[in-house]
């Protein structure tokens, strides 16, 4: 097994038994990742996926390494992603995760350049509610009743 990296690309080449993978984790990449873990109901970002990575999902960290094989090998299965995964061991996931997060804190002006909205790479800061006060709820709607209103 031989590793190539190429952080600045988050391209990373990683040979197993024989064959040569070639990972590119780019804008395609994690839009495939997105879509994998969607459904019609919900919407997952780039940014839950990154959060269930920092948790140690080996089913996320599978799905990061199969969309970034997607750019030079398009046949390439989940189960080839896990071969890569443990052959190129943590070398192929520190380029991948250290590309992922490169992308999620980039300046606005990188990610405009990608063609990635700026709002998909930092949380929204909370916005104040009808009173002016800034809601400490992380879900919903900022209520309108008047506190000790059971609703």
């Amino acid at each position: 097994m031989s590793t190539l990296n190429n952080r600045e690309r988050g391209a990373v080449t990683v040979e197993v038994d024989g064959q040569t993978w070639q990972l590119v984790l780019d804008v395609n990449a994690m839009v495939a990742i997105e879509g994998h873990f969607s459904t019609p109901g919900q919407h997952v970002t780039i940014l839950d996926v990154a959060q269930e990575l920092r948790r140690g999902s080996l089913t996320h960290a599978r799905v990061l390494v199969w969309a970034s094989l997607m750019q030079h090998h398009p046949e390439a299965t989940l189960t080839d992603a896990g071969r890569v995964m443990l052959a190129g061991g943590a070398t192929v996931m520190q380029s991948l995760l250290t590309t992922l997060m490169q992308a999620m804190q980039a300046d606005p002006q990188d990610l405009a350049a990608l063609g990635v909205e700026a709002a998909a790479a930092r949380p929204r800061p909370a916005q104040p509610g009808a009173s002016g006060r800034v809601s400490k709820r992380t879900t919903g709607a900022v209520s309108t009743s008047p506190p000790g209103v059971a609703g």
